[in-house]
């Protein structure tokens, strides 16, 4: 089972997920994909780290939500 995250801020709760991961602890899942709306936060420097693909869609680009989750969706589908 493929799993997207997505984050916006420090990323421990991420962290803890690629640690339970790492230690075969997320049962069939595994972490597919982070995704972000926040270009410069730590959580997607955590990600690149465990060598996860990540994905930014700046919600500050989108006038309207509608706009916005279509383009996290896609984000996410990519993986």
């Amino acid at each position: 089972m493929n799993v997207g995250v997505l984050v916006s801020g420090s990323g421990t709760n991420l962290q803890a997920l690629i640690d339970r991961a790492r230690r075969g602890e997320l049962g069939p899942a595994r972490i597919a994909v982070v995704g972000s709306n926040v270009p410069d936060c730590a959580a997607l420097a955590r990600a690149r780290a465990a060598g996860l693909p990540t994905f930014v869609v700046d919600h500050r680009d989108y006038s309207a939500r509608a706009g916005f989750d279509r383009a996290i969706m896609t984000g996410l589908r990519a993986q």
